[in-house]
């Protein structure tokens, strides 16, 4: 794997982590007000981790990978020829 990709997947699990953290405190400081507000909490910390996880597939740098492979050209003398070529997707 590319070191890029390693450090990008890296932030959006410390990101992930966080905004579930802060999900549980708020959650449990109204599950401490008498219990109503808990499954409110709970949903609320879901959507925040829908909203997020759905902006982080939206960006194409995450889904980057570039690899070689060989394509096959002809030249002006109608000889073919290979030549390796980066693709990225």
């Amino acid at each position: 794997m590319n070191i890029a990709i390693i450090k990008k997947s890296a932030i959006a699990a410390l990101t992930v982590a966080i905004i579930a953290t802060g999900s549980l405190s708020a959650s449990t400081s109204t599950a401490s007000a008498g219990g109503k507000h808990f499954g409110a909490a709970l949903l609320g910390g879901l959507a925040i981790g829908l909203i997020a996880s759905s902006a982080r597939g939206r960006s194409r740098s995450y889904a980057r990978e570039c690899w070689t492979e060989r394509q096959w050209r002809v030249n002006r003398y109608g000889e073919e020829y290979s030549v390796r070529v980066r693709v990225c997707n």
